[in-house]
């Protein structure tokens, strides 16, 4: 994972959570925001699915993480 002012956000090969399960970074794109940029994160498994990182997934991977077992 990388810093991006706000906080972490991972890069194509990191493993994160998703409600799906653990999955693996495929890509990362940027967006533009009225709060400046975000970054949705594809993931392999769930049909190649984006997340928002900042807005959504970046919260939710410590409940994820318990959710599915993860150490």
């Amino acid at each position: 994972m990388k810093a991006n002012g706000v906080g972490l956000v991972p890069e194509p090969g990191d493993e994160v959570y998703t409600p799906a399960g653990r999955a693996r970074v495929i890509e990362v794109q940027e967006s533009p925001h009225s709060h400046g940029v975000v970054h949705f994160v594809r993931v392999g498994s769930g049909l190649g699915r984006s997340y928002n990182w900042e807005q959504y997934l970046a919260a939710q991977q410590d409940r994820l993480k318990r959710r599915f077992g993860g150490v």
